[in-house]
């Protein structure tokens, strides 16, 4: 009994249609092999279904370690904003006291100073 067969054509970029008759000669297959097992299985549903969830896991993974690593990088950066921020603040404060030490400093020198003119 012979099996009827269709020619299928489509169109796929040249790189890609060159890498993936590479990939399917190096794996022992031709393309026609590889795609007619690809129709079979998806026709048939729970190898490409095993295939598919095994990829979104891969990938629903990393989307969950991307998110988690924004995340986690958005708490560091709050964190360090607020412990920075407290110390910018206690900074400030010890330079403005430091000036008006310095100005009250400069002001009893001058006026000392003046004082001794005076006398």
């Amino acid at each position: 009994m012979s099996i009827e067969k269709t020619l299928a054509t489509f169109r796929v970029e040249k790189d890609r249609w060159e890498a993936f008759k590479n990939k399917a000669q190096r794996s022992g297959n031709n393309a026609s092999e590889v795609l007619n097992k690809f129709i079979d299985d998806y026709i048939d549903g729970p190898h490409l279904d095993t295939n598919i969830d095994r990829h979104l896991d891969k990938h629903t993974d990393t989307v969950i370690s991307i998110d988690t690593d924004k995340q986690l990088d958005a708490r560091l950066d709050n964190l360090i904003e607020a412990r920075l921020g407290n110390r910018l603040d206690v900074l400030d404060n010890l330079d403005s006291n430091i000036d008006k030490r310095i100005e009250a400093a400069i002001a009893r020198q001058m006026e000392s100073s003046l004082g001794e003119y005076a006398a």
